[in-house]
C-alpha cells in the first residue's frame, strides 16, 4: 500500500470513528470540493466535515 493509499484510508476511517479534527488535518485549508454526482459544492473543508458530522442527522 502507497503513502497516498493510506492517506485515503485514513482520511474515511476518521469519518467513520467520528474524529473530524482529524480529518481537518488532512486537509488544506484552501480545500474545496465539487461532489460530481450531485453537483454540490463544499467550498471549505469545514462544510465537508459538517455535512459529514450532520449525515445521517442523528
Amino acid at each position: 500500500m502507497d503513502l497516498r493509499e493510506k492517506l485515503i484510508r485514513q482520511f474515511w476511517a476518521f469519518f467513520d470513528q467520528r474524529k473530524f479534527e482529524s480529518v481537518r488535518s488532512l486537509l488544506h485549508e484552501e480545500f474545496e470540493l465539487i461532489w460530481e454526482t450531485t453537483e454540490e459544492i463544499f467550498p471549505s473543508r469545514d462544510a465537508l466535515i459538517n455535512v459529514n458530522r450532520d449525515y445521517p442527522g442523528n
